[in-house]
């Protein structure tokens, strides 16, 4: 690996490995965790934050060295606070983001993760799940279900969850969970116990394709007022045939939050 990327990488971490990247099919021998970066990438990942956490952390080490070689970028942030609000921002602009925690990060984004259901925003998220409570420890373990699957922050949303039980299957799944994003435009969140996540095993990555680019978000995405009125993001349920907002052109939407265009009050 070489440029700033690769700087800063190895920065961060003591050692970094040049990786060969490929655009094409290619069989590999990787950590489920290397894996599912891998499949990120080749899938059209533009942005991936992330703040190290056992058992999750190889996904970002990866990813840090071969998303600049597909044209994205590798964030380390100061919090998951920060990268949960970066992966919001980055949301909106409708580019396909990921990012990539365990149980007590997991927590700590739950504010952001509301918001962006509300708000309608699609992206991918990785829970490497470790024992717990509270800061738990770095065993494996299943802990985080009714995290995952009953909603979390504060309620009144579910996201789709994807629980991939061995290598192949997390390339087999990275593909379907960018459609549910985008067509349902919610976040995604993938599942591993901490067994799954550090096991080594073989997998056939597919060709690069960008799977966002089959998607148009020019309706809701936040790209500047060049070719639009300004937006406003709103996800109040409160509803705008009622006359909240006369003079803003409401588009329909099958869920409370909406994307307006004109005037903000």
């Amino acid at each position: 690996a070489h440029g700033p990327e690769a700087d800063v990488f190895s920065s961060i971490h003591d050692t970094v490995i040049a990786i060969e990247v490929r655009m094409t099919q290619q069989t590999m021998f990787l950590k489920n965790t290397e894996t599912f970066a891998e499949s990120l990438a080749r899938c059209g990942v533009k942005f991936h934050f992330a703040y190290p956490i056992t058992p999750a952390t190889d996904v970002m080490k990866r990813m840090a060295v071969i998303l600049p070689q597909y044209g994205g970028k590798m964030l380390q942030m100061e919090s998951e606070l920060a990268v949960s609000s970066a992966l919001a921002g980055a949301a909106c602009t409708g580019m396909l983001c990921a990012t990539s925690s365990s149980g007590p990060g997991m927590t700590l984004m739950q504010e952001a993760i509301s918001f962006m259901c509300g708000a309608e925003l699609p992206c991918l998220m990785l829970d490497s799940m470790r024992v717990g409570p509270g800061d738990g420890d770095i065993l494996g373990a299943q802990s985080d279900y009714y995290m995952s699957t009953r909603g979390g922050g504060h309620g009144d949303y579910h996201v789709p969850v994807l629980a991939p039980s061995d290598g192949q299957e997390i390339v087999d799944l990275v593909p379907e969970g960018i459609r549910l994003a985008y067509t349902y435009r919610t976040p995604v969140l993938f599942v591993f116990d901490g067994v799954t996540a550090q096991t080594t095993e073989t997998a056939v990555l597919p060709e690069y394709h960008d799977y966002s680019a089959e998607y148009d978000t020019s309706s809701w995405a936040y790209t500047g007022t060049k070719d639009h009125p300004k937006r406003a993001l709103i996800t109040g349920s409160y509803s705008h045939a009622d006359g909240y907002a006369p003079a803003r052109q409401v588009r329909d939407h099958p869920r409370q939050g909406a994307a307006v265009e004109g005037k903000q009050h």
